[in-house]
C-alpha cells in the first residue's frame, strides 16, 4: 500500500529527469570503474608480480590510478546531480504543501495542530528528499554493482561464485525481513515526533499562560511523557538495528571464510591463480558491502515512505470551500447582504444556525447580539466564506456568494476579529498586509483613523518597528487598533467587526468609534456587539438565541434599535442588564 506513495514521490523528479539521467549514467560509470579494479589487480599480480614484469606492474598501477580518479570524478558528478534534483523536489514539495495549507478551509485548521503540520513540512519533506536523492541513487548503485560483480565473478570462477552467492539469499532475506518489521515502527516514530513537536510548539506559544497559572511542572511532566513514548519507539528501532547489522556482518564473514578456504585449495591444486583469488576476494568485499547496507537502506526508505504518506495525506485533501466552476470576479459592490434560510454546523456537530434569514442594506450597520453559542461568530464567518452553509444561501448584491470567486469576494470584505492576529514583522507590514502596495501616506492615514499613529511615531523605529510574535510586545488595545488600521486601509465595501473596540479603553473607544463611523459611511458593516455604544450606533440590531433571530430592532426617525428592543424584547432586556458592558456615559444616557 505504501509503495504507491514511494512511486508518487518519485514522480516529483519528472521536471529534473535530465539531471537525474546524467547522475545515474555517472553511477553506472562509477560501477564500471569499480568492477574493473579487481581485474586490473589480477593482471598486475598474475602478469606482473608473478612473472617479475616491472613494466606490467607500472602500467597496471598507472591504470589503477586513472581508474580511481575517474571513479572519484563520476562519484562527485552523480552525488551533486542527484542532490541538486532532490533538493529541488524538497523545494517544490514545501511550496506545494504550504500552498495547500493556505488553500484548505477553516474547518481543516479547526482540527489540525500546528506542530503536526510543521513536522510534515520540515522533517517529512526532508525524508522524501532523501528518498528521491541518495536513497534511490544508492539503491540503483547497489543493484547494478551486485549484478556487475556477479557477472565478473562468474567470469573468474563459477565454482567460487556459486559458493559465495549461497549466502546472498540469506543476507537479502535478513535485510528484507528487517525492512518489513521497520516500516510500521517507522510510521509510529514519525507520528510521535510530530506529536512531540506539536506539544513543544504549544508550550512555547502558551508560555505566558503556563507561567501565569503556575503549571510549569505539569507541562514539564506532560512533555516528558510524550518524549518517553518517542524514546520507547526509538529504542525498539535501535534494538532491531543492533540485531540485524551484526548478523549480516557475521554472514559476510562466513562468505569470506568459504572463499578463502575453497579458493586457497584451488590455488594449491593449480586450478586458480593467486591473482584470480585476490580479485575474487576483492569482488566479494565489494559485493558484501552493499548487501550489508541493504537493510539500512530499506529502513531509510521505510521512513521516507511513511513521511511521503503523511505529506500526500495533506496534499490529497480538498478544500471544503472552493470556487464554483462558473464563479465570477466582482468589481466594486454596493454591499447588500441577505441570509436566506441559512443553517450551519461545524462538521457533524449540532447546528449553530437554524434557518436564519435577515437582510442588511448597503451602508447599513447591523449589530449582532446574543449569548455564548447563539451564532454570532458563525454569521460573520460565513459572509467571507470561511465556511459554507449546510442549507440556504447568502447573497451579496443579489448574487449567491458561492457564485463569486473566493479571492474576489474577500477582496471586498474587511475583517477585524476580537483576537487580533499580528505577524512577527514591522508595523508597516502588518497594517499594509491586505494592501501591500499602499503608500506610506495611506498607511499613516489608516493608523491615524484607528488612533494608533501617535503611538507608532513615538517608537524609536516608528513604522519600521518589528513586533514580537503575535504582537506580544504591544498591549491588547494597541494590537486591536493596528488590526483596525489594517482593515481600514483595505477600504472594503463590507466591514466585519468582531467587537472591534473590545480591547480598548473608554477614551480610545470614542476616538475609534468616530473613525469607524466616518469610514463606515456608505459601507455595510456587520458588528458583533458587546457594548451599548455599539448598539446605539447601529441601524439594525439582531438578537440571537440558539441560532435563530429572537428579536430585531431597526432604527427609525423617532427611536433607536436599543429603545425598541428594550421595550419589546425580554431577552434583550436581560442581556442589557447582565451582559452589556456599560460605560459611564452610556449609563447616564440610558438614565435619561
Amino acid at each position: 500500500m505504501r509503495g504507491r506513495y514511494v512511486r508518487r514521490a518519485l514522480t516529483w523528479l519528472k521536471p529534473y529527469r535530465w539531471t537525474i539521467a546524467f547522475a545515474y549514467a555517472s553511477v553506472l560509470l562509477v560501477n564500471a570503474a569499480t568492477i574493473s579494479i579487481p581485474l586490473i589487480i589480477r593482471h598486475i599480480v598474475d602478469s606482473g608480480i608473478r612473472l617479475a614484469d616491472v613494466q606490467t606492474i607500472v602500467a597496471g598501477s598507472v591504470l589503477l590510478l586513472v581508474t580511481g580518479m575517474a571513479r572519484g570524478v563520476f562519484t562527485y558528478v552523480s552525488g551533486y546531480m542527484t542532490e541538486s534534483a532532490s533538493q529541488n523536489v524538497a523545494f517544490d514539495l514545501r511550496n506545494t504543501f504550504h500552498q495547500k495549507i493556505q488553500a484548505l478551509s477553516f474547518n481543516f485548521h479547526d482540527h489540525s495542530e500546528s506542530g503536526q503540520l510543521l513536522a510534515r513540512s520540515v522533517q517529512d519533506v526532508d525524508r522524501v528528499r532523501f528518498l528521491t536523492g541518495k536513497g534511490l541513487l544508492q539503491l540503483t548503485e547497489m543493484g547494478t554493482l551486485i549484478a556487475g560483480v556477479a557477472v565478473a565473478a562468474l567470469f573468474l570462477s563459477y565454482q567460487l561464485t556459486l559458493l559465495a552467492f549461497s549466502i546472498v539469499p540469506v543476507l537479502l532475506y535478513s535485510a528484507v525481513k528487517f525492512g518489513f518489521r521497520f516500516r510500521p515502527l517507522s510510521m509510529i516514530i514519525r507520528d510521535r515526533e510530530a506529536i512531540l513537536t506539536s506539544r513543544l510548539e504549544q508550550n512555547i506559544r502558551g508560555s505566558r499562560i503556563v507561567k501565569a497559572f503556575g503549571q510549569e511542572e505539569c507541562e514539564i511532566q506532560s512533555f516528558e511523557r510524550y518524549n518517553a513514548r518517542l524514546l520507547d519507539a526509538q529504542l525498539i528501532e535501535a534494538r532491531l538495528r543492533a540485531i540485524i547489522l551484526p548478523l549480516m556482518q557475521f554472514l559476510a564473514g562466513v562468505g569470506t571464510l568459504i572463499v578463502l578456504t575453497v579458493g586457497g585449495r584451488m590455488v594449491i591444486r593449480g586450478t586458480l591463480t593467486i591473482g584470480m583469488l585476490v580479485a575474487f576476494t576483492t569482488y566479494l568485499a565489494l559485493l558484501l558491502h552493499p548487501i550489508r547496507r541493504f537493510g539500512w537502506l530499506l529502513s531509510a526508505i521505510a521512513r521516507a515512505s511513511a513521511s511521503a504518506e503523511r505529506i500526500f495525506e495533506i496534499l490529497d485533501l480538498e478544500p471544503e470551500v472552493q470556487d464554483d466552476p462558473q464563479a465570477v470576479e466582482i468589481d466594486r459592490v454596493a454591499g447588500a447582504i441577505r441570509f436566506d434560510d441559512v443553517s450551519f454546523s461545524y462538521g457533524r456537530g449540532r447546528r449553530v444556525l437554524n434557518q436564519l434569514s435577515f437582510e442588511s442594506a448597503p451602508g447599513e450597520k447591523t449589530a449582532l447580539l446574543g449569548g455564548t453559542g447563539s451564532g454570532k461568530s458563525s454569521i460573520i464567518r460565513l459572509i467571507p466564506r470561511f465556511y459554507d452553509p449546510d442549507e440556504g444561501a447568502i447573497y451579496l448584491d443579489g448574487v449567491d456568494i458561492r457564485k463569486i470567486a473566493v479571492r474576489s469576494l474577500r477582496n471586498h470584505v474587511g475583517v477585524v476579529l476580537q483576537d487580533s492576529v499580528l505577524f512577527a514583522s514591522t508595523i508597516r507590514a502588518n497594517i499594509s498586509f491586505g494592501r501591500p502596495e499602499a503608500s506610506q501616506q495611506q498607511i499613516e492615514e489608516a493608523a491615524t483613523a484607528a488612533c494608533i499613529h501617535n503611538f507608532i511615531i513615538g517608537l524609536p523605529e516608528g513604522y519600521g518597528t518589528t513586533l514580537g510574535e503575535r504582537g506580544v510586545t504591544l498591549s491588547g488595545g494597541q494590537r486591536q487598533r493596528i488590526s483596525i488600521a489594517r482593515a481600514l486601509l483595505k477600504n472594503p465595501e463590507v466591514l466585519i467587526l468582531d467587537d472591534a473596540t473590545s480591547s480598548v479603553d473608554t477614551d480610545t473607544e470614542r476616538h475609534v468609534q468616530d473613525a469607524l463611523e466616518h469610514l463606515m459611511t456608505g459601507r455595510t458593516a456587520i458588528i458583533i456587539a458587546q457594548r451599548l455604544s455599539t448598539i446605539r450606533n447601529a441601524d439594525r440590531v439582531l438578537v440571537l438565541e440558539r441560532g435563530r433571530i429572537a428579536a430585531v430592532g431597526v432604527r427609525t426617525s423617532s427611536e433607536t434599535p436599543h429603545d425598541q428592543l428594550l421595550r419589546n424584547s425580554p431577552l434583550y432586556a436581560d442581556i442589557f442588564r447582565h451582559q452589556l458592558r456599560l460605560t459611564s456615559d452610556t449609563v447616564r444616557g440610558d438614565a435619561r
